[in-house]
């Protein structure tokens, strides 16, 4: 069984460093044919709805909440972070962010002399970096796409209890960080002068983090429901607007 940890472990640090290695060679690939009178860096940042999947993890909490009279299940929210861009050429750009998401759900149930309580909290730091395309850059609107990749720093907390008679007789507490490399697809429309850029974008991001500490408790005893490990889907659509001032 430790070794299915161990190689699931090698096959995430192998994702890692690929992924990192496309990032490198993206950068030098385009800096080839970068113009040094335009490149310049600018800093701005953005702000959005995020729309993740969730998968597996709200998958199980959702046939939790038929055992329990519950409502555990993680929701979409506002996701918020820092960008810094980087111009190659007129049309095309380098694009460094930074997003923040956080997550958490929490109910507690009793049946009889038996009860339930457990809150789950996830956070997400995505630090990705995305070549973009800006179709008409000479115009005051203008479209523009982009792809991208990245690394999903993921932290994932838990905290069972199950109680007899209001005494807790068993917990389950534990947290887990995993940064898969992930991708993202962008389409939008940027409004700029010489000083300030604007944007509303849409973004579907791709990316799946594996907690395979996650030791969550039985629903009634300790075998009954009991799950070792899950699957947390950051899949889904990012709408946003932000900005960026150009020096």
């Amino acid at each position: 069984m430790r070794k299915n940890h161990l190689n699931g472990k090698e096959k995430i640090t192998k994702k890692r460093i690929i992924g990192f290695l496309g990032a490198i060679a993206l950068v030098w690939a385009i800096g080839l044919f970068s113009d040094p009178a335009l490149a310049a860096l600018s800093f701005g940042g953005l702000v959005g709805w995020y729309s993740p999947n969730f998968g597996e993890i709200n998958d199980y909490l959702t046939h939790r909440n038929t055992i329990w009279d519950t409502d555990w299940k993680f929701e979409e929210g506002m996701m918020y972070g820092a960008a810094v861009e980087y111009e190659i050429t007129p049309n095309f750009k380098l694009r460094g962010e930074w997003n923040g998401f956080n997550a958490e759900t929490s109910d507690s149930d009793g049946v009889g002399w038996m009860g339930y309580h457990a809150e789950y909290k996830l956070n997400l730091n995505a630090y990705t970096l995305s070549g973009i395309y800006t179709v008409s850059p000479k115009e005051a609107l203008s479209p523009y796409i982009g792809i991208g990749l990245g690394q999903f720093m993921t932290k994932f907390r838990w905290d069972e209890t199950r109680s007899i008679r209001g005494t807790p007789v068993d917990t389950s507490t534990g947290s887990e960080t995993e940064g898969p490399i992930g991708f993202q697809a962008l389409i939008g429309i940027e409004f700029g002068t010489e000083t300030l850029l604007l944007w509303g974008e849409a973004r579907y991001i791709s990316a799946k983090v594996e907690m395979e500490d996650f030791e969550s408790l039985g629903w009634v005893s300790l075998l009954d429901g009991r799950v070792s490990g899950t699957t947390i889907d950051l899949g889904g659509l990012f709408l946003n607007v932000g900005a960026i001032i150009r020096f």
